[in-house]
């Protein structure tokens, strides 16, 4: 045989070998890693026997397969998946692959759906550069408002306008002149859209007086004060602020070239009140930026830190100084009578007719505050870093829960629930009694003894009102008189016309009836005692009726 017969025989049962191994590629819905078809991957080219059986839980139909490539079937068509919670968007995504993650699928390129379109997410200091419901989820997440700029057109642009915050100088050409203004880096990039600038540039950190900038601003011995700030500022030659006003660097290059922060300024630690050099003004320390005073005026400008502090002649008088700014501090229109100890503070007085009031200094202005009416609130005072704190509280000494009801020191004197206090005394005698007029109160092993629990702030009566209007009965006679009591004393009259007493004895005693006094008093307007003005009530100093 020849040879070149057997090498075409050899060659024609290899080519034969070959197409016979040569297996078709199908297009699986999804392929199979398991027996029962569970698992696998969305639209991959395989074998046939790879592909997925069975029930498609997404579609409810069989899951398919076709002998020809994904791109060419409906079920593995490439789109767009967008992810409507997040606001992403993956290109190139099968449909039935986003429908498994939850997505919404869009038949067209991701630059051509209008939920994809990107633009610029600024979040306080930080921009990103995503779709706007991505900018909304982000904004949640971090619990800060937003701005979405859709015109911005790349993430470059976006970055940019990071830190919109940032102050600086924003140099411009105009008039064929290099100018400048103090601002922000938004306020630029807003300036160089609306104003048509030209060749706009911002320099972070930057005064416009900075020498390498080159503008037309520089140096000046100029100040100001600004709205909403405690400081007196520096202003350049084209007005723009400067630095806090310090004279000591009237000519420093340094101080005039880059923005300093407060406490990079004169005397940080200081009020700076009145000072002829320093700028550095501090409300919290009781000064910011004013008009100086006659002869007080500084080295330069008409600006000085002027005190914020009050006069007040009773102030003075307690405290050896005047009211400092943001200050508190009760008062009371009494001027005679005992006082309180509020928390350890020394308080105010409670007689009748006495009101509370709170006073505060601020901007050197001192306002006047009123208390509930009827001592139904109670100034109490108290003291932070020397400084003197107020406010009003509840007086908290009557209804159901209230101190008339409590029969014990420990529930008498509850903080958490009342204002009260827990007296002892006098003999024989308590407002919580029984309808023989026998005392309820107990001590700490539940025995009876005579005492009282009664307003720790005594309250204030509209006694002069005896109308029986709906709430409008006369409280005055009905708080005062359970302090009300009789004290029969009986006596033995023994041989030679001498008398013995043999019960109650002691209700003639001064001291007897100056404790019961006390009770009177504690209950509000009550019992015998001056007025706040002095005046003495109706008793005329006679607590006791004798017959």
């Amino acid at each position: 045989m020849d040879k070149k017969f057997l090498m075409l025989i050899f060659l024609g049962i290899f080519l034969i070998g070959i197409v016979s191994s040569v297996e078709v590629s199908y297009c699986c819905e999804k392929t199979k890693t398991a027996t029962d078809g569970s698992g696998g991957a969305w639209c991959i080219e395989t074998a046939k026997e790879n592909c997925a059986t069975g029930q498609n839980g997404i579609t409810g139909a069989l899951f398919r397969k076709a002998p020809t490539s994904c791109s060419s079937t409906s079920y593995c068509k490439l789109g767009t998946c967008i992810n409507g919670q997040e606001g992403t968007c993956f290109p190139n995504v099968p449909q039935i692959r986003c429908q498994d993650d939850g997505g919404y699928w869009v038949n067209k390129p991701k630059d051509e759906v209008p939920q994809c379109k990107l633009g610029c997410c600024l979040i306080g200091n930080q921009a990103a550069f995503v779709t706007q419901t991505r900018c909304k989820t982000l904004s949640s997440l971090k619990g800060l408002e937003t701005i979405f700029k859709n015109n911005v057109q790349s993430e470059l642009q976006c970055i940019a306008l990071a830190f919109p915050s940032e102050k600086g100088a924003c140099v411009y050409e105009e008039d064929y002149e290099r100018k400048c203004k103090s601002m922000t880096k938004e306020e630029c990039q807003e300036a160089e859209l609306n104003q048509n600038y030209l060749d706009v540039e911002f320099h972070v950190g930057y005064l416009c007086s900075a020498p390498k900038l080159g503008t037309n601003c520089g140096p000046s011995k100029k100040t100001t004060c600004v709205e909403n700030e405690d400081e007196v500022y520096f202003l350049d030659t084209c007005g723009n602020l400067a630095n806090i006003y310090d004279s000591l660097k009237i000519d420093n290059v340094e101080y005039w070239t880059y923005i300093k922060d407060k406490d990079e300024s004169c005397n940080p630690n200081d009020d700076n009140t009145n000072s002829k050099t320093c700028g550095n003004c501090d409300t919290f320390l009781s000064s910011t930026c004013m008009n100086y005073e006659r002869g007080k005026k500084p080295n330069y400008g008409d600006f000085i830190c002027g005190s914020l502090d009050c006069k007040n002649s009773d102030f003075t008088t307690k405290y050896n100084r005047d009211p400092k700014h943001g200050e508190q501090w009760c008062v009371t229109n009494g001027n005679g009578g005992g006082k309180v100890i509020v928390g350890g503070v020394e308080g105010i007085t409670f007689l009748p007719g006495t009101e509370q009031f709170k006073l505060s200094c601020f901007d050197g202005e001192i306002t006047v505050d009123n208390s509930g009416p009827w001592r139904s609130q109670i100034c109490v005072q108290g003291e932070t870093n020397e400084i003197k704190t107020a406010a009003f509280k509840t007086n908290r000494w009557q209804g159901p829960e209230g101190c008339a009801f409590q029969d014990n020191k420990e529930d008498c004197e509850n903080e958490d629930k009342r204002d009260c206090e827990w007296v002892g005394g006098p003999r024989g005698f308590s407002i919580l009694k029984n309808e023989k007029g026998e005392s309820l109160a107990k001590g700490k092993d539940g025995d009876k003894i005579d005492a009282s629990c009664v307003p720790k702030y005594p309250p204030a009566f509209n006694f002069w009102e005896t109308g029986t209007d709906a709430g409008t009965e006369n409280k005055a006679i009905g708080e005062c008189s359970k302090a009300s009591t009789t004290c029969i004393m009986k006596y033995e009259k023994k041989i030679g016309g001498k008398t013995k007493c043999v019960e109650n004895c002691g209700c003639d005693d001064l001291s007897w009836g100056k404790d019961m006094n006390k009770i009177c008093t504690a209950l509000g307007d009550c019992g015998s005692s001056v007025n706040y003005i002095g005046k003495q009530g109706y008793h005329n100093g006679e607590a006791l009726k004798y017959e």
